[in-house]
């Protein structure tokens, strides 16, 4: 069994979240060391600078098979000022639907290499549509979505530095903003679905909307809900080529169809992972902080809570239920008792001191490379853990890491190498490796 690795490394910017950028295999080893290139985005805050930031990074790891051989090297290849502050979501997907450069290659990695960014919070994803096109999507808290797309080369052991940047994107260091006040009160999550070519939106406002990914600068995009305030949107994912998935402050799993715009088909509550000690209170749901869908089992969806509780539910199950016709009915989120419906809810963020630590970011295994039907998790607390969930329903797994006095705000799997590789981000302005420690 090939021996655990972990290295730590100083980012000089504190981490929000973080998604890795697929890239080109390792190529050929080299006195028997491969080295395979694992590009990241996040979505930073300088302190010293008073910046947010879209950054990307490059942690070239050598192994030999699968054991690391090599110290992993750090590299920064772009970080761009983001005029909407923090990023408060991110995404990276690889684009079939994005069109060829315009720009000679040299001048789009002169980009990639000297531009310096600046954000506030980030919520981002990296979208995968298949090419060696990435999509790689910076939401904010002032309603505004930018996006960075990018041509990544997919021959086994390219360099990052023939990565190409869309100039359209960014103005020198500053990364321009694609939707506008799409959601006045802040983009509170973002998900793209590369096979419908469409983003799916959630404010804090309690609002949806849909964007194709291909739709021009300053799009407005299509309202699918609007709860007016009722409740406030904290996580969204695709669940299906028509139907999403969102969680909320208020503590309620919604599902949706986007055939119908008339509200949510099924309302959950959050269970509680903390031994309710009150007598004759009523038990407020702890509010849904993240969640990921399985990426071959898309029925299966796991959320994290502020009360450090991790949930596993089955959506097909849900979805049986005898009290669905009223929920589907449901014009309004928060308004109809809420089906108990979690297959399984197990404490990832309790202490023996019973202080309770929200589950900052969560990840089935699986969901940076190929779904498998493993159901293992991946992930992080504010109280500095990272850890393996194996069977939510028997509350097993182990710590992978304690961070002693910073929380881990983002975690990802690594999709790229030949052994399991789980990145992580610390308040302590930190990014985390860890290697064959699943």
């Amino acid at each position: 069994m090939p021996a655990p690795f972990l290295s730590r490394h100083f980012l000089a910017e504190q981490a929000s979240c973080v998604a890795q950028v697929p890239f080109a295999a390792a190529g050929a080893a080299e006195d028997g060391v491969a080295v395979t290139h694992n590009l990241l985005a996040m979505g930073t805050w300088c302190e010293d600078a008073q910046e947010a930031r879209l950054t990307l990074i490059d942690l070239a790891v050598g192994h030999s098979g699968d054991e690391i051989v090599q110290q992993p090297a750090m590299t920064r290849l772009a970080s761009f000022h983001h005029s909407g502050g923090r990023v408060a979501a991110l995404e990276a997907s690889i684009a079939v639907l994005l069109t060829p450069h315009r720009h000679a290659p040299d001048r789009c990695q002169h980009a990639l290499w000297d531009t310096h960014a600046s954000q506030h919070h980030h919520l981002m994803q990296v979208a995968d549509c298949g090419n060696g096109a990435v999509l790689v999507l910076a939401a904010s808290g002032d309603g505004s979505v930018s996006r960075l797309r990018m041509q990544v080369p997919t021959q086994p052991g390219s360099q990052p530095t023939a990565i190409q940047l869309r100039e359209e994107d960014f103005d020198g260091a500053l990364l321009l903003p694609w939707l506008v006040d799409v959601h006045p009160q802040g983009v509170a999550a973002l998900c793209a679905n590369t096979d419908r070519k469409e983003l799916l939106t959630a404010g804090a406002d309690g609002s949806l909307f849909l964007t194709p990914l291909g739709a021009d600068s300053g799009s407005s995009g299509t309202r699918l809900y609007s709860s007016a305030g009722a409740v406030t949107f904290t996580a969204a994912h695709w669940c299906g080529p028509q139907t999403a998935v969102t969680g909320s402050l208020q503590g309620l799993l919604h599902t949706w169809d986007t055939r119908q715009a008339r509200g949510p088909v099924l309302q959950l509550e959050q269970p509680s992972a903390m031994r309710d000690v009150t007598v004759g209170l009523p038990r407020l749901a702890p509010a849904i902080t993240c969640l990921d869908v399985h990426p071959a089992q898309h029925f299966c969806c796991a959320t994290g809570g502020s009360d450090g509780g991790v949930a596993l539910w089955d959506l097909r199950l849900a979805s049986s239920s005898s009290s669905l016709p009223q929920a589907a009915t449901s014009s309004s989120p928060g308004s109809k008792q809420p089906l108990q419906t979690a297959v399984s809810c197990c404490a990832v963020g309790s202490t023996g001191d019973c202080r309770a630590f929200a589950v900052c970011d969560i990840q089935f295994e699986g969901a940076g490379s190929i779904g498998s039907g493993s159901q293992r998790l991946i992930y992080c607390t504010s109280g500095g853990a990272v850890g393996v969930v194996r069977d939510v329903a028997a509350a097993t797994g182990r710590l992978l890491f304690q961070e002693p006095k910073a929380a881990v705000r983002a975690c990802c799997l690594g999709a790229a190498g030949p052994c399991s590789q789980v990145f992580a981000c610390t308040d302590q302005e930190g990014l985390l490796y860890m290697a064959n420690a699943l």
